[in-house]
């Protein structure tokens, strides 16, 4: 047999690495990002106007109108809602003192309204000239110990340290005045991550402080409210979008804004529209919806009219249910009355009969 040859093998094709740079157009990524931005903005300041709006002019106007034409009967249903949360009050009492004493509901009836026309009095502030201890003694504040001066003096630069501290973290300057003035060279190191937040939480408050705003909008104002709450969490990520929407706001481009803080700046948009449109779906069935725009106001008169009196005709039903209860309850309890002692009958015995 013809015995068959090894094919040799082939050594492998040695290939130099090649670590070269490819650049990729961000064009079309960057160009998806600011046209989903842009839509969601626009709807977001959309859902804003609309929310403002009704808080703004339904509700006032609305409120006004009501007051105008129903003026006596929301006085009677107002009135009524006193009497019934009163008469409630005194329920509780009643029941609770039944309660815990143990006794029946008229008793606790007499002993609440005796204590209601009775109040006791409440006993005399201690003063000093009828034995009391004085303000100082009482606060711990002597001529020595834990309270007094010295310790107060302490208490008193540890809080001030702390308020220069703070003013100096927030302002990114030293306070005028101050006594310790912290050098470079003696501060003490601290965490890298926790210098990024400060820094960029001083960023955001030289441009979203109230002081430093000419005008203070609502938007800015939700800004400089998520800015504490992230400085306060140390969340680099949040304090840096809000710096970003900061410039995007002043610029009026986002050609300077990354992609990616981008993306996620729609999608916390996007977040607060959500909660934005719950809002105001539940607002639309509210009657001032859309009132500051409605031609024939006078269309929703019958229907909040008899929504008004149906509301009086159910709180005077409860409020007579609990009065009846009441009165039951004042009804004084049945005495009985002393049987005479019945005297003995004297029959004509014979023996006394002479």
């Amino acid at each position: 047999m013809k015995s068959r040859k090894k094919k040799p093998q082939k050594k492998p094709i040695e290939t130099k690495r090649c670590r070269a740079i490819v650049p990729i157009d961000g064009a079309a990524v960057r160009s998806k990002a600011k046209k989903a931005y842009e839509k969601t903005r626009r709807d977001l300041d959309r859902a804003r106007l609309e929310l403002d709006r009704f808080q703004t002019m339904d509700q006032p106007e609305f409120q006004k109108w009501i007051n105008r034409t129903f003026g006596p009967l929301l006085t009677e249903v107002r009135e009524t809602n006193q009497k019934l949360e009163e008469k409630r009050q005194l329920i509780f009492e009643i029941e609770s003192e039944s309660y815990a004493l143990g006794i029946s509901f008229q008793q606790a009836y007499r002993r609440v309204m005796d204590r209601r026309e009775n109040p006791v009095k409440p006993a005399p502030e201690p003063n000093s000239e009828f034995g009391g201890s004085r303000p100082s003694e009482e606060q711990g504040y002597g001529e020595s110990g834990p309270g007094s001066d010295e310790a107060f003096e302490a208490e008193w630069s540890e809080l001030e340290d702390d308020f220069e501290s703070f003013f100096e973290e927030a302002f990114g300057i030293p306070r005028s005045g101050s006594r310790h003035r912290r050098h470079p060279e003696t501060a003490p190191n601290k965490d890298p991550a926790a210098l990024r937040v400060k820094t960029l939480y001083r960023s955001v408050v030289r441009r979203l402080h109230p002081d430093v705003q000419s005008e203070m909008s609502s938007q800015k104002m939700e800004w400089w409210h998520q800015a504490q709450a992230a400085y306060e969490k140390n969340d680099a990520e949040q304090l840096e979008m809000i710096l970003n929407l900061c410039e995007i706001e002043d610029l009026g481009t986002t050609s300077q804004t990354s992609v990616s803080i981008l993306i996620r700046i729609t999608n916390q948009f996007r977040s607060t529209l959500r909660s934005i449109k719950r809002e105001i779906s539940k607002f639309r069935r509210d009657p001032a919806w859309n009132f500051s725009i409605n031609p024939n106001p006078e269309r929703l008169k019958s229907k909040i009219e008899s929504d008004l009196r149906e509301e009086l005709f159910n709180v005077q039903c409860v409020l007579e249910s609990i009065e009846s209860q009441i009165a039951e309850w004042a009804i004084p309890p049945r005495t009985r009355k002393k049987q005479a002692r019945r005297q003995p009958i004297t029959r004509n015995h014979p023996e006394f009969l002479f």
